[in-house]
């Protein structure tokens, strides 16, 4: 349901951010994040499912917003 989906966003997020400040690098933070959603598609998703998942995320890479307050902002202190 669409208020699941809000409280995991929110508890992601929340250890995102976390994680973006106890090591100071936003990149490797969200490499490690992808990586493990990469692992997980490919645990539940037949192999033709996880193609369309891949072509569909790169379908809609121009839509994906950047946070508002940059996250480097975090660790540049």
């Amino acid at each position: 349901t669409t208020k699941t989906l809000n409280i995991i966003y929110d508890e992601l997020l929340d250890v995102m951010f976390d994680t973006v400040l106890k090591y100071k690098d936003s990149q490797v933070v969200a490499s490690t994040m992808i990586s493990l959603a990469f692992k997980l598609y490919k645990t539940i998703l037949t192999d033709n499912e996880y193609k369309d998942m891949i072509k569909t995320v790169t379908k809609n890479a121009e839509k994906i917003k950047a946070f508002i307050s940059k996250v480097n902002n975090y660790v540049d202190d």
